[in-house]
This record gives structure tokens, sequence and C-alpha cells, in this order.
């Protein structure tokens, strides 16, 4: 038994000095295309950062990240939770069909409720605009039915039926659940990635001229264009789930289709395309929707053009908008995130008088930027 002992301890510490070494040589990532997130640098030493435990903290998460071969460790412990038949792996649920299946856990009531005051008193400030809200479930509220057996989830339908009741007057309130669950059986969620599909979103675009008074185009007016059926999202590089298939995204383009000038303000770029067709080539693949995120972008066709709204939105606007340039001259598209001047004023300055808020649930619940709405 001693010499077991003695063999496996010279194990452990071979492979622990073999990782040193080659932790040591080998260069850090900045990177991980398998989970689509930037990897932590190693921290700046200094005495007050180690004294309140910051600098510690810091150097594990460095650690953490930086561990040879990552990504192979990361499909190990996958796979092993999986044979253990653990419900969700980093809150990603494996569903039926193939779907990835994000865990909702208890909301931030706190954050609920800063983000509905601050949305109210945008309303109270800019009475005499139109303000609509979108809020939209995600897919596991939508697809409950493709949750593996015994998995919880927040209930987004009564948040969905709190902000309703909460919301100001002066906002219209737009129900995503009844937009979207009559076609729970069509591909309007991606099964890898947290965002809807382009015929969600054109499930949405049509729900939403309903309630703001335009005419939407029917889905026979589009050209339907499959553009890659290699997309693997947010939920695959999150849940580690390396089985999983791979989505197909779609575009719709109009039949008359418009002509575009698109300005991505933050970065002085434009474009006469909604698409940015150089991100399928990345992993990061919905970027192709209006080239991702950016603090503001400005949107005008050559149809009404006396008619602009502001969408204030998440990333499930991305793949909305395109469908709104059939019916507006002119969106000016903006992200709280990056966007650090009054809305007020900037919507003064561009005479908008029409406003439509874009949010998906889990993001609604968890961005404190929306806060800065209730500044004049």
């Amino acid at each position: 038994m001693k010499v077991y002992r003695i063999i496996l301890s010279f194990i452990i510490m071979l492979f622990l000095g073999t990782m040193a070494i080659i932790n040591f040589t080998f260069p850090d990532r900045e990177f991980s295309e398998e989970e689509n997130r930037m990897l932590k640098g190693k921290p700046t030493f200094s005495w007050e950062t180690l004294k309140n435990g910051k600098f510690t903290k810091e150097y594990e998460a460095y650690i953490t990240d930086q561990f040879p071969f990552r990504d192979f460790w990361v499909e190990v412990k996958a796979s092993s939770e999986r044979l253990l038949q653990k419900r969700d792996n980093n809150g990603v649920y494996l569903g039926k069909d193939g779907y990835l299946l994000q865990k909702v856990d208890k909301v931030d009531e706190e954050i609920l409720n800063k983000n509905l005051q601050a949305i109210n008193m945008f309303g109270k400030n800019n009475t005499g605009n139109k303000i609509y809200f979108l809020l939209a479930p995600n897919s596991v509220e939508i697809l409950k039915n493709k949750l593996p057996p015994f998995a919880s989830s927040e209930n987004q339908l009564y948040i969905i039926n709190s902000v309703q009741n909460k919301l100001d007057s002066s906002i219209s309130f737009i129900d995503g659940y009844k937009a979207l669950s009559e076609h729970k059986n069509e591909y309007i969620y991606y099964k890898t990635d947290h965002h809807w599909t382009s015929f969600g979103a054109y499930y949405a675009y049509n729900y939403l001229g309903s309630k703001m008074g335009y005419t939407p185009l029917a889905i026979e007016d589009f050209n339907v264009e499959k553009v890659t059926d290699e997309f693997y999202g947010t939920l695959y590089s999150k849940g580690n789930y390396r089985t999983a298939s791979s989505d197909s995204i779609h575009i719709f383009k109009p039949k008359k289709e418009p002509s575009y000038t698109v300005e991505y303000l933050d970065t002085n770029t434009s474009s006469h395309s909604l698409y940015e067709f150089k991100h399928l080539n990345s992993k990061d693949k919905y970027s192709l929707f209006l080239d991702g995120n950016h603090a503001l972008t400005v949107i005008k066709t050559d149809i009404n053009k006396d008619k602009k709204l502001l969408v204030i939105k998440d990333s499930y606007a991305h793949s909305l908008i395109p469908f709104l340039t059939n019916n507006y001259g002119e969106i000016h598209v903006m992200d709280l995130r990056y966007f650090n001047m009054s809305v007020g004023n900037y919507m003064k300055e561009n005479n908008i008088e029409e406003v439509l808020l874009v949010y998906n649930i889990l993001s609604f619940v968890e961005d404190s930027s929306i806060m800065n709405l209730k500044f004049k």
C-alpha cells in the first residue's frame, strides 16, 4: 500500500510539474474561441492589492483562464458531469432535440425595480413622445417542453406580468410572449445561442406592427437566405456541450429592397448594408447583424423618410431592426451600456418622437445601465 502511495504521489507531482513548465513556456491567450470571451491577463502586483485580497483573487482567475490545454479540460469536466447525470453545466441545460437552454435563477428584484423606475421616469419626462417597450422571453420560457426532467427555471411569465402591471401609462407595453408563443414549434430560437433567430425576430416585427401602427411586410415579401449553418453560440460556449449540433443563420431580404446608409458613430465607420458578412468567418457570427454592439448607430433608407424611430436595446434588437427598415426612413440605435449622453437631449436634437425599447428578460433584470434613462 505504501508503494502505491509513493507512486501516486510521484505521478501527481510529475503532472503538476509538467503543467507548471508548460504554463511558464506557453504564451498567455487573450481570447477563447470556444468560450467566446476574453481571458484574464496577469494582474499587476502591489502591496495594497495583496493586502486587501484583490491580487490573489485576480491571480487565481488568471491561473484558471490560462491553464494549459484549458479547452480540453473544460470538455472533460462537462463530459464527466453529463455521465453523472447533472442536469445543467454552468447554468445551461442540455434539452430535447439538441436545444441548449439557459437556466434562469431568481432575479435580482432590486435591479428589476430600479430599471422599471428608470423607464417610468423616462416616459414621464417625454410625455409628448410615443414610447413602446418590447420585453422578449428567452427560449427557456417559450420552449419549456424542451427542458430535461426535473429542470427548474425562474417563471418569466411572472416577470412579464409584473413589469406590465408596474409600467407607467406613458409607456405602451408589448408582450413578447404573445408574439412568439404560438410559433414555439418553429425555429424561432437558436439551439446553441441565447438569441432569437431571424424567424423569431420576424414574428416580433409582425406583432409590433399592430401595436405601433405600421403595416409589416408579409413573410412572402422576403427572400429568405441561409448564410451559414456553422453557428455555435453563447450557450454552446458557456455550457461546453461539445457534441451539440450547429445552428443556421438566415437573413430576410425584401424583394423590393430599399437602399441603406448605416453609420456607426462610435467607430466613425459606415456601410451600405445591414449585414457585416466578415463575422461569418469568426466565432461570434451573430455580429453579422449590424456589426454587433455599438454605442450609437444611425440607419437611413430611401423610404418613409419622414418616419424616425429611436431603438434603445440589447442585442435581441440586432436581428429585429433590419425588418423595421421597411417601415422607417431613419432609425437611431442606442446601446445604453456604451452611450453616456442624455437620451432626452439626443431625441430633441434629432427630432425623434417615437421610441422602441427592446430587451430580453435576462438582460433586463441584469443590465444596470438601463437606470441611465431616468436622467433628463
